[in-house]
């Protein structure tokens, strides 16, 4: 509890607020608690509206989807920050890190190219994806942070890249 209390994070969404209410619950301390505990005991609030707020005042928007497990389907709720659009942030040098403005369409982390989206001509929108990165055995879509035409696509599917390198350039 105390680590938890004292860890801050900026920028992302964590879960750690809810560790630190799971953790400090007496079913948890007393060794009571299940599986399903955290489902069937603990109340969340039930808002009529899609977005509520964390401890920290940053918005957070209801989701739910499907998953199947082992041949049965759940149904799972969960939440995610409300993104709104950000400008890009900027390096000390102050080359864009998103690619955005230069058309350059970057790796957000290294990585092994499993999938290309878009072939050079194709007409995008800011969101669009570009190709779909593995890292860590996580599929990553790299989306367009520009509108326009794709002049080039630099990678190929199989290729490895670093965080930072160009993928494409988008015109």
């Amino acid at each position: 509890l105390r680590a938890l209390s004292e860890l801050e994070v900026s920028g992302v969404a964590t879960t750690a607020s809810a560790a630190r209410v799971i953790i400090d619950h007496p079913d948890f301390r007393n060794v009571t608690h299940s599986t399903r505990w955290v489902e069937e005991h603990l109340d969340f609030p039930e808002e009529d509206s899609d977005l509520i707020s964390d401890e920290e005042d940053n918005l957070l928007e209801r989701k739910q989807t499907i998953v199947e497990v082992d041949g049965r389907r759940f149904e799972v709720n969960f939440l995610l920050p409300d993104l709104k659009p950000k400008p890009p942030r900027r390096s000390s040098s102050g080359s864009s890190l998103s690619g955005s403005g230069s058309g350059q369409v970057i790796a957000p982390m290294q990585g092994t190219i499993v999938n290309i989206l878009v072939e050079e001509g194709s007409e995008i929108e800011v969101g669009d994806p570009i190709c779909v990165l593995e890292a860590m055995k996580m599929e990553n879509n790299v989306m367009a942070e520009k509108s326009g035409v794709v002049k080039d696509v630099l990678v190929s599917k199989g290729d490895s890249v670093g965080a930072g390198d160009v993928l494409a350039v988008i015109e």
